[in-house]
């Protein structure tokens, strides 16, 4: 029997896999992000432009996620909770990516909505919220 180590997470968290720009996978603790962010981790919510952001590509997600962006659509709580986002090594941007919420941008872009609400993670922050010892 083979035993795996996960670090960071608990069998319960939801966790977001992601690969970034530089070609680093990277995972992080879903749960423990957005528990951090109501404890004030994260400092207030910020603002951004919806225009500013790019729309998702459908072509490469399955209609789950479709069904999610539709369903969050319909709910006025869902649309109103603010995104997690990791903070950008480049200071000519905000932030690289979102943790948590893109379904939720998506809605807010397609439904017209001027902003997108979001925390803002800070790099010096963020590596606390990895996940590893999931490449099985």
């Amino acid at each position: 029997m083979k035993v795996h180590r996960i670090n960071g997470a608990r069998l319960t968290d939801d966790v977001f896999t992601i690969t970034l720009q530089t070609g680093e996978e990277v995972t992080w603790n879903v749960t423990k992000l957005n528990e951090a962010a109501r404890a004030g981790w994260f400092g207030a919510v910020r603002y951004a432009p919806t225009c500013d952001l790019p729309p998702a590509d459908w072509s490469e997600w399955d209609a789950t996620d479709r069904a999610k962006v539709d369903a969050i659509k319909q709910n006025p709580r869902a649309l109103a909770e603010p995104a997690i986002a990791i903070e950008s090594e480049n200071p000519a941007f905000a932030f690289c990516c979102f943790a948590d919420g893109q379904h939720r941008v998506t809605a807010r872009q397609e439904l017209g909505m001027q902003e997108v609400m979001f925390y803002a993670v800070p790099l010096s922050l963020e590596r606390r919220f990895r996940v590893t010892g999931l490449d099985i």
